[in-house]
């Protein structure tokens, strides 16, 4: 069970609860009454104004006119919320990429409109595991632990490179998907 998908409802039930227990203390503290007494005056309130609607004297073909009205509108709501949560994976599956030899991989970051890559560090071509820098005196290179593999340290220059070659990559993706989109 997700809990993104209940969240509004559970969002509803707090309120709920909350409401039942702020509104009370306020109205208990104003007619100076406990908070029972002030609980029920709360509910008993609430049912008058709804016999009250209920009571006032509507034709039926406004009633099912509203009804249908909110339903439609629900259903628009309800349109436009999946288009927003839109698919990501059109970008997030490209989270890894060869440069020079060397295999990196990323994270994403999204703020609103924007799209960040994160985190960009070499793996092991060979089996995808993480790799460390080895000292060999004057020469340093990237070691993977797993399978024993060595590839060339990059310098920041290289690595600089590296990062600029993938967001251009990324833009390209986001260019096309954009075109997709008209």
């Amino acid at each position: 069970m997700k809990i993104k998908e209940y969240k509004d409802k559970i969002i509803a039930v707090v309120v709920f609860l909350l409401a039942n227990i702020i509104c009370p203390i306020i109205v208990s503290k104003i007619q100076n009454i406990d908070f029972i007494n002030a609980f029920v005056t709360m509910w008993k309130k609430i049912f008058e104004v709804l016999i009250t609607i209920l009571k006032f004297p509507i034709p039926v073909w406004v009633i099912i006119l509203t009804i249908f009205i909110i339903y439609i509108c629900l259903r628009i709501y309800l349109v436009i919320i999946d288009r927003t949560a839109e698919d990501e994976s059109w970008y997030k599956n490209y989270s890894s990429d060869t440069y020079n030899g060397i295999m990196y991989e990323w994270t994403y970051s999204k703020y609103g409109n924007t799209i960040k890559m994160e985190k960009i560090t070499p793996i092991c071509k060979k089996c995808n595991g993480n790799v460390t820098v080895k000292h060999n005196g004057y020469y340093s290179s990237l070691y993977c632990p797993n399978c024993n593999q060595t590839y060339n340290n990059p310098n920041s220059e290289e690595y600089d490179s590296a990062k600029t070659y993938f967001n251009n990559t990324l833009k390209k993706l986001i260019d096309k998907h954009n075109e997709s989109l008209k």
